[in-house]
């Protein structure tokens, strides 16, 4: 009775085995049939495509969603050019660095919901990409140090504060320039030469995932602008993968 008790049980863990391979091969298959977009596992996040002019060869794809997805990047919004598109995978709570290709529009859906998602675009150049919880500098083209004081206006979003120090005026109202949005958020001061302007990017303040710092100069009418490389800032338990 003890040798056909322990065969019974041995039969019984062999089977439970055996159900246990079975099971996580389906589920590999599962999820490589996910990351090729050609089964829904999941609820598919909603991702924000941005677009710089300064640099026309790199978009950013952002996923600021706990739950990663499945799309295609082509260079048309035509049915041809899906069928050749290019499958790519966002993991969760990522920004993603692609290089467009021959500097073609990026159009981007996922892959079983064929509607493109809007590209956000931004005249100024590919910004510094900076976590929120960040003590950064602005780091300021070589033009502005000819300039011995400035007046500037910087568009920020809530937790954004410049940090007091030599030679920087905090504060100061210049009048909003009638092409600029009166939605924005901003603040304006004035940097006399060189002087470092260091800005301090909270992490506990409500906002917005992702959101760009950039700045404008109030004196110069747009032409020859000194002006501060802009700064995209996002959560800190986001992950920057460069797959250009």
């Amino acid at each position: 009775m003890e040798t056909r008790g322990r065969r019974f049980l041995a039969r019984i863990l062999l089977s439970i085995a055996v159900s246990s391979a079975l099971l996580v091969l389906v589920v590999g298959a599962l999820v490589a049939l996910e990351r090729q977009g050609l089964v829904v596992l999941r609820h598919v996040p909603s991702v924000t495509v941005w677009l710089w002019w300064g640099d026309l060869d790199t978009i950013a794809i952002v996923n600021t969603e706990v739950t990663p997805g499945a799309f295609l990047l082509a260079t048309d919004d035509d049915s041809s050019a899906l069928r050749t598109a290019e499958r790519i995978w966002i993991p969760a709570r990522t920004i993603v660095l692609r290089r467009r290709r021959d500097g073609a529009w990026p159009y981007i859906c996922p892959a079983r919901v064929r509607e493109f998602l809007d590209v956000q675009t931004d005249g100024s150049e590919l910004p510094q990409f900076v976590a929120r919880g960040s003590r950064v500098p602005l780091e300021w083209s070589p033009a502005a140090a000819r300039f011995r004081t400035i007046k500037y206006r910087m568009k920020v979003e809530p937790g954004v504060s410049l940090v007091p120090g030599s030679g920087l005026t905090i504060g100061q109202a210049y009048g909003m320039p009638s092409d600029i949005d009166p939605s924005w958020r901003a603040v304006d001061f004035c940097r006399e030469g060189a002087a470092r302007v260091m800005l301090d990017i909270d992490a506990t303040t409500p906002g917005p995932g992702v959101f760009s710092i950039w700045v404008m100069d109030l004196e110069n009418g747009g032409c020859d602008i000194p002006k501060a490389t802009p700064l995209f800032v996002h959560d800190a338990d986001m992950t920057i993968v460069d797959d250009r």
